[in-house]
């Protein structure tokens, strides 16, 4: 058996697709097999992943309609032999030790977490991970996902079995936080949980390449819900008040931030939904946490004392200045 099943979900990546696949091809670990999802791209994407699979046996192609990246890494799962499963992008990069990196600490474990480097503008930036000794499993969950290292799935590695068995996937339809929902399902079977300071995955930040369209209203609320009750699942398994406590703060916070999303153009719900929602709402009071400015702003208004129609009208007024300001047309 293959120990690493790599899964490269590529679409219109042409330009940088090359380094990406170069750096695969450069590993020092070489027990591997490379899965091109190319998902429907129109440029030559699909012709460059051709072209590395007929001079590299260890890589492989798979032509599909374009369905989205989550679409594809489940193609990919679908399709991979290896005992293990590594997730990469196509327009980032890896360091030759990288996967040499996750067997350097040893066995046993279930899932491994790396560091990362972040490249913006040319500048870099570690985000590099410590284990901490004597921290139980549940204990390290809390601290990785309060240090924003969790919530991306290219800096760690999966054991195949596991979600081949409890058939863990990307979810269908959302389109946001997608890898720490597809993390949080994983760590829902995991007992052991190893971690490397070296942070040899490159995570590249272009213009552009962040988040330029907004969604609706419904899928921020099912994202939102869903990784709620995967938290909650996991400290029901294994108690922990500080994570408890973190994640429902959290989860108040997203709460608040939606509350703009049911004004945006694409989101259809009547007077009455929004209504339902204001009400709601009117019980989510954060403790610990700080609001961006327009959040903030909102948050005021719908605990005002003005009349229900009247918010309605106000908190529209600033979710579509907002929404015009922050959103490529």
């Amino acid at each position: 058996m293959t120990k690493i099943s790599i899964i490269v979900p590529v679409f219109n990546v042409e330009k940088m697709l090359p380094h990406c696949l170069d750096s695969i091809k450069a590993q020092t670990f070489s027990d591997f097999e490379c899965l091109l999802i190319d998902d429907g791209s129109t440029d030559n994407s699909g012709i460059l992943c051709d072209e590395y699979v007929a001079f590299d046996p260890r890589f492989k192609v798979i032509h599909s309609e374009n369905q989205g990246a989550s679409a594809a890494r489940n193609l990919g799962l679908d399709n991979a032999s290896g005992e293990w499963i590594q997730f990469i992008d196509s327009d980032d990069w890896i360091a030759p030790d990288f996967l040499q990196n996750y067997f350097n600490i040893g066995k046993g474990y279930d899932i491994v977490f790396q560091g990362i480097t972040i490249e913006k503008n040319g500048e870099l930036q570690e985000l590099t991970i410590n284990s901490h000794s004597g921290e139980n499993t549940i204990e390290t969950i809390s601290r990785l996902e309060q240090n924003n290292v969790l919530g991306w799935c290219f800096n760690k590695i999966f054991i195949n079995t596991f979600i081949q068995k409890y058939h863990i996937r990307f979810p269908k339809g959302i389109t946001i936080r997608e890898d720490l929902i597809f993390t949080l399902s994983y760590l829902q079977y995991v007992s052991a949980i190893g971690i490397t300071s070296k942070c040899d995955y490159h995570y590249v930040i272009r213009d552009g390449s962040l988040m330029s369209r907004p969604r609706s209203y419904r899928e921020v609320d099912e994202c939102c819900e869903l990784i709620f009750k995967l938290r909650r699942n996991l400290v029901e398994v294994n108690f922990n008040n500080q994570y408890k406590n973190w994640f429902e703060e959290e989860y108040v916070m997203r709460k608040l931030i939606q509350l703009k999303y049911i004004y945006y153009p694409q989101t259809i719900v009547s007077r009455d939904e929004r209504y339902s929602f204001l009400k709601s709402a009117m019980g989510y009071k954060p403790k610990n946490i700080k609001l961006p400015k327009t959040d903030r702003v909102i948050f005021y208004l719908f605990h005002s004392l003005l009349p229900f129609f009247i918010k309605d009208r106000l908190i529209k007024i600033v979710a579509l200045t907002y929404y015009k300001s922050h959103y490529k047309k």
